[in-house]
């Protein structure tokens, strides 16, 4: 079969890192190519050439326009006219890419990529939305729903807590809505893994995420105070990336997040990963994850730090419960209470069969359920089913 992958990367975080991932692994029976439609991200573009899949670049090097709402009408009405010349332009070349390539089935991840598929003549190839995020049906805007209601085959979600969440808010039939997680092989992993120092005698925390407030690093950092007043001998590291497409929000909050170790003393007990996009090196030279994030698909850096043997604390939200049974494969939180995260970790450190029961446990999980194999084989018989059938 002919596939195609229509991505906007404005980043190279786990969900890219896991789109070309899973490419590669179809690349091996069948014919893969990717559109991106902006060609803002160099570090995916990057990883792109590396994987060796064909692609192809709609607004080669172009920044990200976004559309954010200003005090004054006239000119949020511009600025809505100069995106909607973007997106004509942006989808008479996918028209166009489509048309030549004669894919058998095209892949979305998000709803303007969708939208670019709109209006196109004699359409024979399948649509399948990829839901990579967790939602709530308060989140999903009227022309998401329209989109997903009238331009889409088929709708794979990445954990089961993505799909019940989108079939409870009407947005698809559940013999639309399909479940392929995500995979992890251990083994690539630590090849990729580079050489970085551990502090001695010290307890290692890591805080994987980008710089935004719905990652709760600021959680993280509550915690960390907490383990520090108790004299607990330890280290955090947060690692992400300052997200560029996002206004000043993202850098906001990071020089946010600075300014509360200054305040608190935390100097010797954090230290800040700004820019990296392979922490494994990092999560290798961790004991445990905190993950207070506010909602996730099914996040890739916690289904590292299970694989690598770390355990992981984290809020309750989306696809983190499809992967943490709470004190089984890891522990669950009350919602961003850092005096639950500093409990954890204190336990954890000072339990060193329970560490051990937990890690192992994680580790048993990732290796039978989230594995190449599994996903390649659902993915690959909802192909056939679609092209065979029509629709399902």
């Amino acid at each position: 079969m002919r596939i195609v992958f229509i991505t906007s990367a404005f980043s190279y975080g786990g969900a890219q890192m896991s789109s070309i991932e899973l490419a590669e692994r179809l690349h091996t029976t069948h014919e893969v190519k990717f559109i991106d439609t902006y060609g803002y991200s160099k570090p995916f573009i990057n990883a792109l050439k590396n994987s060796k899949i064909d692609f192809s670049l709609l607004s080669g090097n172009s920044v990200p326009f976004i559309v954010s709402k200003h005090k004054y009408k006239l000119f949020n009405i511009f600025r809505y006219l100069i995106f909607f010349l973007k997106w004509i332009n942006i989808r008479k070349k996918a028209h166009l890419e489509l048309s030549h390539y004669q894919p058998d089935i095209v892949i979305v991840y998000d709803d303007r990529c969708l939208s670019y598929l709109a209006g196109f003549r004699k359409k024979k190839f399948k649509t399948i939305f990829y839901a990579r995020s967790w939602y709530t049906p308060d989140q999903i805007s009227i022309i998401t729903r329209f989109l997903l209601k009238n331009f889409i085959d088929a709708l794979i979600c990445i954990s089961e807590s993505t799909r019940h969440a989108i079939f409870c808010g009407g947005i698809a039939k559940l013999n639309k809505i399909f479940v392929v997680h995500n995979s992890i092989n251990k083994d690539k992993l630590i090849v990729n893994a580079k050489v970085v120092s551990k502090l001695d005698s010290t307890y290692s925390i890591i805080h994987s995420g980008g710089f935004l407030p719905s990652k709760g690093q600021l959680v993280s950092l509550q915690a960390a105070k907490i383990l520090k007043e108790k004299n607990f001998d330890f280290h955090l590291s947060l690692c992400g990336i300052i997200y560029p497409g996002k206004g000043d929000i993202s850098n906001k909050y990071y020089k946010e997040l600075l300014k509360y170790v200054e305040l608190n003393d935390l100097k010797s007990y954090v230290s800040f990963v700004v820019g990296e996009n392979n922490i494994i090196s990092y999560i290798l030279n961790s004991d445990i994850m905190f993950f207070p994030s506010s909602s996730e698909g099914l996040p890739r850096s916690v289904l590292e730090a299970m694989a690598l043997g770390k355990p992981v604390i984290a809020n309750a939200v989306g696809g983190v419960t499809d992967l943490i049974l709470d004190q089984f494969t890891g522990f669950l939180t009350r919602y961003n209470d850092p005096e639950e995260y500093a409990r954890y970790a204190q336990s954890l450190m000072q339990n060193s069969s329970k560490y051990q029961e937990i890690a192992a446990n994680a580790l048993n999980l990732v290796s039978t359920t989230y594995n190449e194999t599994l996903q390649i084989e659902k993915i690959n018989q909802l192909f056939k089913d679609l092209v065979r059938s029509g629709e399902l």
